[in-house]
């Protein structure tokens, strides 16, 4: 099971974390956009695969999430 932290600050925007088997797992496109990165598949490509996962995300209407 995954909880949901957070992160939020004017100086770089929101990042989701979730804790999934007590290890936390960012959302890679909230960090890119932290990071200025515009492309996040590029980003997660120097990423090990162990390093790395798939999570869908809804928002609290049960729809995919939008920006």
């Amino acid at each position: 099971m995954s909880n949901m932290i957070l992160f939020q600050k004017p100086e770089f925007g929101r990042i989701r974390c979730f804790v999934i088997d007590n290890e936390p797992w960012f959302v890679a496109k909230d960090v890119c956009l932290c990071l200025e990165l515009s492309n996040v598949s590029e980003a997660l490509s120097r990423i090990d695969d162990d390093e790395r996962s798939t999570l869908r995300i809804s928002d609290s209407a049960g729809g995919p999430e939008r920006n």
